[in-house]
């Protein structure tokens, strides 16, 4: 089951006191007006981990952390968090969430996974991109890290490609190499492959390409939940 952990309307209207807030005390909103939690709150922190356990109880066999980090886009010089927020407070408060799920969660025996961006996989391992997001903090409390390497995300320059999007396969090739160099453990790599914008060809050789890497598996993602059958072959 996938949770969108932080970015959480419903909770950030319900309980604005848990909310991301202007300086005069509205909720803020993320260029998609979405509202976020704050992610330093321990108490949004635990309202996650009994969601999580809920569905643990109902049967879900795997839960999927997404959103696990702080807000990317949107007038993000005007949030107020009402404490220091640094790269070593975000990461430390993203690192300690997740520790805190992982031991809610490791007696149920049940699947821990979190979905990471995919240029987490790209950058210095230190460097939080101003999300609090970092392998290194994550993946030792997860089974399975789910880097998000869709292609037509890099801008030109990365990896090296003048044209990432051209290059499925060997974006997620190298991606998953790297992914898988910057955890140490039984943390698996698990990447999420583009299903959008792309011809069935494209979207099958990210599949070999992350086959061909020793995936632990892939998963596809397309918005709007529309999928060619073919792929799945």
């Amino acid at each position: 089951m996938r949770m969108v952990t932080f970015k959480d309307s419903t909770l950030a209207y319900g309980r604005p006191d848990l909310a991301l807030l202007y300086p005069d005390g509205a909720v803020w909103q993320d260029s998609s007006a979405s509202a976020w939690v704050n992610p330093f709150m321990e108490e949004v922190w635990d309202y996650n981990i009994a969601l999580a356990k809920e569905a643990v109880e109902l049967g879900v066999d795997e839960i999927n952390l997404d959103y696990i980090r702080f807000p990317s886009d949107g007038a993000l010089g005007s949030i107020y968090y009402a404490q220091e927020n640094t790269a070593q407070t975000r990461t430390a408060a993203i690192r300690a969430f997740a520790q805190r799920m992982d031991e809610a969660l490791e007696p149920s025996g049940v699947t821990l996974s979190a979905d990471l961006f995919g240029l987490t996989v790209w950058v210095e391992a230190e460097n939080d991109m101003n999300i609090g997001q970092r392998v290194i903090d994550i993946a030792p409390y997860v089974d399975i890290i789910a880097p998000m390497v869709y292609p037509s995300t890099f801008i030109p320059g990365n990896l090296g490609l003048s044209n990432p999007s051209a290059s499925p396969y060997e974006v997620i090739y190298r991606s998953q190499i790297e992914a898988s160099q910057k955890i140490t453990g039984a943390t698996q790599v698990r990447p999420w492959l583009q299903a959008y914008w792309y011809g069935s060809d494209e979207m099958l050789l990210q599949k070999q390409a992350a086959n061909d890497a020793n995936s632990a598996g892939w998963v596809w993602w397309n918005a709007g939940g529309v999928y060619d059958e073919s792929i799945f072959d």
